[in-house]
């Protein structure tokens, strides 16, 4: 076990998840701030509807 170990973080494989934690984060943070009270059918709705994404209010672009 500790050889497999040592081989995924030799091999490039081990990532930290820190980067995507602060992903996650920072787009729930965005949608409390829309007052979005059901997280997961915002998150559905969002991921089929890039523009209903971008309409959110503290988002730039």
């Amino acid at each position: 076990m500790h050889e497999l170990a040592a081989q995924l973080r030799l091999g490039g494989i081990y990532v930290t998840p820190l980067p995507s934690l602060h992903c996650g984060i920072i787009s729930l943070n965005l949608l409390r701030y829309n007052h979005q009270t059901n997280i997961r059918t915002a998150l559905y709705d969002n991921a089929l509807n890039l523009e209903g994404l971008l309409s959110y209010e503290g988002i730039q672009h």
